[in-house]
């Protein structure tokens, strides 16, 4: 009894083991990266197709609020009277309170309104001394996600994704020749060794198919499967992607849109600790603040801002060999795909 118990659970094994799914993670896969930026990719660093993200270190609210509470702060620490302030380029202005806007559609440009002593206001635009928004392979509802969390209204927003979406249409284009004939090889080997195979299955770990792959001059390499065909990941800047609206997004993003019931009259780059109570260390912060027109100059020139992209691709026929790819090629249908061709792109921000 026992020998046929061993030689039975040896059957059901060796079954098993036959219809395992071939998952080589990306190791399989031969990519190349290109740089096709108009002002090069010497900011990039190492253009590996894993580069990290970076991390924030202090959210853009906290920055707003902190500086609030550092007005109001100084304020009520001279009696309630107004305290002479220099707002950068604005100048000298007595200052009475702040508060920290939002709420309303569309959201006001202004995060924060400087209270001045004769009534009026100073709406500032805050940014984050890193611009930060970096993420790892996106689609458009985190893409979207990612925009709002820096401040970017609908307007500036739509504009980004869109020409996002063009971007990766000519991309794909320019690919299709190379992305085509890796379909139609796959296809003629996978077929011929498994008329039974249907497009794009996982494969069958030590299958016909994968075996016929792996001997095969396309998608073969010393006898283990190895994918030839190059599907370039495409490097660009946030100017390459705009391209002659960059100017105007900028404008857009610093002030707010036209109809923006509460327009930014200036910007101050600056990540605000916590605890300040001290009117000089206020002071510093405050003369920051720039005017709409100085800061879309500085960020058209400033690397942290424009951007870095990569955008990457995944085909179908690397979905039928890796689990990852599968998953990831999920993410790229919610970005950009061509059904026809077989591909999908994710979106990366990178150092």
């Amino acid at each position: 009894m026992k020998p046929i118990m061993e030689g039975w659970r040896r059957f059901l094994t060796e079954e098993q083991e036959a219809g395992e799914m071939l998952d080589l993670g990306t190791g399989a896969d031969d990519e190349v990266a290109i740089c096709d930026s108009a002002i090069g990719c010497d900011d990039f660093g190492s253009l590996a197709p894993e580069a990290e993200s970076l991390q924030e270190q202090m959210s853009g609210q906290d920055s707003e609020r902190n500086l609030v509470a550092a007005v109001n702060s100084v304020v009520n620490a001279n009696g309630g009277q107004p305290v002479p302030m220099t707002i950068g380029s604005l100048g000298e202005q007595m200052v009475v309170g702040a508060k920290q806007m939002g709420g309303g559609k569309p959201e006001p440009k202004a995060d924060i309104n400087l209270v001045l002593a004769d009534g009026g206001a100073i709406g500032l635009s805050m940014k984050k001394e890193n611009f930060g928004f970096l993420e790892n392979r996106m689609d458009e509802a985190k893409f979207r996600a990612k925009l709002v969390e820096v401040g970017l209204e609908e307007d500036a927003r739509n504009i980004l994704v869109n020409d996002m979406k063009e971007q990766l249409a000519k991309i794909t284009a320019e690919q299709a020749s190379v992305i085509q004939e890796e379909k139609d090889q796959f296809l003629s080997i996978v077929t011929a060794a498994d008329p039974s195979y249907s497009f794009p299955s996982p494969l069958a770990k030590d299958g016909a198919a994968h075996q016929a792959l792996a001997v095969s001059e396309a998608f073969g390499k010393n006898g283990l499967l190895k994918n030839s065909f190059k599907i370039k990941n495409i490097y660009l800047h946030l100017s390459d992607v705009l391209g002659e609206s960059y100017r105007s997004f900028l404008t857009l993003v610093c002030a707010g849109a036209e109809t923006n019931p509460a327009r930014a009259d200036a910007v101050l780059i600056a990540d605000v600790p916590p605890g300040i109570t001290d009117p000089a260390d206020l002071q510093n912060i405050l003369a920051k603040t720039q005017s709409i027109d100085e800061v879309v100059e500085y960020y058209i020139t400033d690397p942290n801002v424009n951007i870095k992209f990569r955008l990457r691709p995944i085909t179908k026929v690397r979905t039928t060999y890796s689990n990852s790819n599968r998953t990831h090629y999920k993410v790229g249908e919610r970005m950009y795909d061509d059904p026809s061709l077989g591909v999908s792109w994710t979106v990366f921000a990178v150092r």
